[in-house]
């Protein structure tokens, strides 16, 4: 992908999502570690990045950012689980301790402000560049599709996107990984029911990174 600035990937070997989690900590952390200097600002992008950063930034005692676009630990792919109490207790070490936090929305701020007794974070909510409209409306959609790209579990509003077809949708296209099977077990069988529909719901081959890009 091209990029006006620097970047680089870091590689998972794992398939299973608990050890992909604790590879990529680790290669994150030895990243930043030979990449970071005394002149650098780390930004740490949710609480899934925060542990390598928060070490390397004391290890070099440098500047971190804790960027929280969610409450990563209220999130419906955790909530409820043994992995929760993990990122909570790893959320509250390291929250409490740090000198600049920024959060999406102001009823993000004010539930870490409360949960964890901290000065308020600065909320920069995430708002897209305006840029110039390219649909024409004088055109007829004779035929309406959503599109949904992307990892599929609750929090990503597809149980939702799915009845919604039922008010004018041709068809949804999906062009996901993992398969829709990890969606029939969403605690919400009508929904799942309705992806049963071959001619409602089509699950689109993964595609590679590279094609999918806009940049």
């Amino acid at each position: 992908m091209a990029r006006s600035y620097s970047f680089s990937r870091i590689i998972l070997e794992s398939t299973v999502l608990r050890y992909a989690y604790i590879e990529f900590q680790w290669k994150l952390y030895k990243k930043l570690l030979k990449s970071a200097d005394s002149e650098t600002i780390l930004l740490a992008n949710d609480l899934d990045t925060l542990l390598p950063n928060y070490l390397v930034s004391r290890k070099l005692n440098i500047p971190l950012v804790y960027d929280s676009h969610e409450i990563f630990t209220e999130m419906p792919s955790v909530n409820g689980r043994f992995t929760q109490k993990i990122w909570r207790s790893l959320e509250s070490f390291i929250v409490p301790k740090l000198n600049f936090m920024m959060t999406a929305s102001e009823s993000y701020a004010d539930w870490f402000r409360k949960t964890y007794e901290i000065e308020r974070p600065v909320v920069v909510q995430n708002f897209p560049l305006k840029t110039a409209n390219p649909q024409r409306y004088s055109n007829i959609n004779s035929k309406k599709i959503i599109l949904y790209q992307g990892v599929i579990n609750p929090s990503r509003g597809l149980d939702k996107m799915i009845p919604a077809m039922q008010v004018g949708a041709s068809a949804s296209e999906a062009p996901v990984e993992p398969p829709l099977r990890h969606v029939l077990r969403h605690p919400r069988p009508r929904h799942s029911q309705n992806l049963r529909q071959p001619r409602r719901v089509n699950r689109l081959a993964a595609h590679p990174l590279r094609p999918l890009s806009l940049c």
